[in-house]
């Protein structure tokens, strides 16, 4: 294996590297070739690397295993070599962040049978951020994402003509993990996310969409299912879906307060229940979900009549969250009718731990619809990150009084490690590959809050420290570039002659969570000390993420 590697290094005229010799001779879960790293900044991963490292890595065979080529500068000229690794051996994650790839390239090499359409294809994590893949190459690679047997369907198929060779592996499709960020991500490609998306196979778990090129911003109607461009699609397609756990949708010129409203109001909204004996397949969302299994069962040339080769059952078409009896005697009143509803309504939950709205010109308005998202039973978000988002004082107001008594519903989190197992029950999702939330002091159902320059001055600061103070569930509050100074109420309302003090509010809630033996943590920003050198006032910053698979972050 070493071997076949070195003799492609020489052949090639370049040096081995330590690492992937390392690797070759003991596999980790991991080979990480990222750029940026120190050992690798200074002399990164060329394209004839890659042509070696293939050679090598298809010799040995290692199992299942992610590959970080991020910041490498790496150009088309090495993508078909990173096909070969893909439709051949059980690549599990890749990263191609950061590099020289071209639409060309994802036109002629991601988005084809020997890469994402790959029968043999396994990805469950996908980086493809910081390309210049353009409208045009975004719209292919998601074309090939949701046409593909694995990645969308979750279905093994070794000939894709002969019916005994297809088997379905997991429950729902392959690739958990999509970060698409500043790729040139156009409407065309948003029209495949979407179906995606709101698709029955979707096993998707975090996506990743910063810095898109929509085209416009549009006007937002309520119930309709699919509207209009952009992120109001977006919105309408998390109706429907029921695997998101992470969302980052960071510095987005086209997504304005009447989308992000509409993507939180979508996380948890009424769906008809669509594997009831009596569903009226007259609506959308029911003709939708039919409409999925028809295409499918056509692609493998079965028939209504024929038995199901499949050798597991498919999915739920709505992975049930909770049911509230209460909704039901609702609807029926609203139709007039104080009997049994007969159209089965189920409430479809988006299971979103981690939201990130960073950057985005975006007012209080996001705070109060989050605020508002916070008081469902099935909400199950733990990471809110709103840095740059103008929250103000109303906004943390809202915020703090559906927060003081929250807690992530333990039923959903209990439910979404049992969705992904195998035949044998088996949990897919390996602790040493991935995991959810803050790198590092991670507790189940804690709360992490970063609301670095929003607006909000000394009442609503105080107010934080209040909420702390009282909810132990709260275990980060980063709030740099916010002032920490006094502010009086103003005259003339009834806070006139009032006067908070954050800071002190802020001890007192330190001391309070330290007698508690539960501290809590807080980034307060950068100050000098006596020395006139920088540091931290409080504590450093806690990186927050969701799935952490790729980069320097340990």
């Amino acid at each position: 294996m070493v071997d076949a590697y070195c003799s492609a290094c020489t052949r090639l005229g370049i040096p081995t590297r330590p690492g992937i010799i390392q690797f070759l001779r003991e596999p980790t879960k991991k080979l990480n070739l990222y750029g940026a790293q120190p050992s690798l900044y200074k002399s990164r991963i060329t394209d004839a690397d890659v042509e070696a490292l293939v050679t090598g890595l298809l010799e040995r065979n290692p199992p299942d295993f992610i590959l970080d080529l991020g910041y490498n500068g790496l150009t088309d000229a090495a993508l078909p070599h990173v096909s070969k690794l893909v439709s051949t051996l059980n690549l599990i994650g890749l990263s191609l962040k950061g590099n020289r790839l071209t639409q060309s390239g994802a036109m002629t090499y991601v988005a084809t049978a020997n890469f994402l359409t790959s029968s043999t294809c396994q990805l469950q994590y996908l980086d493809l951020s910081c390309n210049d893949f353009g409208p045009e190459g975004t719209e292919a690679i998601m074309r090939a994402i949701f046409n593909s047997d694995s990645l969308h369907f979750g279905v093994y198929i070794n000939h894709p003509y002969m019916a005994a060779d297809i088997k379905r592996v997991r429950r729902f499709g392959y690739l958990e993990y999509l970060d698409m960020s500043s790729t040139g991500f156009g409407e065309k490609a948003n029209l495949y996310l979407c179906e995606f998306l709101s698709s029955r196979f979707c096993g998707l778990r975090e996506l990743r969409l910063s810095q898109c090129e929509f085209t416009a911003v549009s006007g937002c109607e309520a119930d309709v299912d699919y509207i209009d461009t952009g992120f109001h699609r977006l919105a309408g397609a998390l109706r429907y879906n029921t695997s998101l756990e992470a969302l980052t949708l960071r510095s987005n010129r086209c997504l304005d307060d009447t989308a992000a409203v509409a993507i939180i109001r979508a996380l948890v909204s009424e769906c008809p229940e669509t594997d009831s004996g009596h569903l009226h397949i007259s609506t959308t969302i029911g003709k939708k979900r039919m409409d999925d299994y028809k295409a499918y069962t056509w692609r493998l040339g079965q028939t209504g009549g024929q038995s199901d080769k499949l050798s597991e059952p498919l999915p739920p078409p709505l992975p049930s969250k909770a049911v509230y009896e209460e909704r039901f005697g609702f609807l029926g009143e609203r139709n007039g009718d104080v009997g049994p509803v007969e159209t089965g309504i189920r409430i479809a939950s988006t299971p979103l731990r981690y939201l990130d709205l960073a950057s985005n010109r975006l007012c209080f308005d996001v705070a109060l619809a989050i605020a508002d998202h916070l008081k469902y039973s099935d909400c199950v978000l733990e990471t809110i990150i709103l840095d740059g988002v103008s929250v103000k004082n109303k906004g943390i107001n809202a915020l703090a009084k559906s927060l003081v008594r929250y807690t992530p519903c333990r039923m959903i989190l209990d439910e979404l490690a049992k969705k992904y197992v195998d035949e044998q029950g088996i949990s897919l999702n390996d602790p040493a590959i991935e995991r959810f939330g803050p790198i590092t002091r991670r507790k189940e159902g804690s709360v992490y809050l970063s609301l670095r320059r929003t607006a909000i001055l000394g009442q609503g600061l105080a107010t934080l420290a209040l909420l702390a103070r009282h909810n132990g569930n709260i275990k980060y509050v980063a709030i740099e570039g916010n002032t920490l100074n006094p502010e009086s109420g103003e005259s003339g309302t009834i806070n006139e002659g009032k006067t908070w003090l954050p800071d002190i509010e802020w001890e007192e809630t330190f001391k309070a969570r330290l007698n508690a033996l539960d501290p809590v943590e807080a980034d307060f920003g950068l100050r000098r000390n006596e020395d006139n050198v920088l540091q931290f006032y409080r504590n450093e910053a806690l990186p927050l993420t969701g799935l952490h698979l790729f980069g320097l972050l340990e």
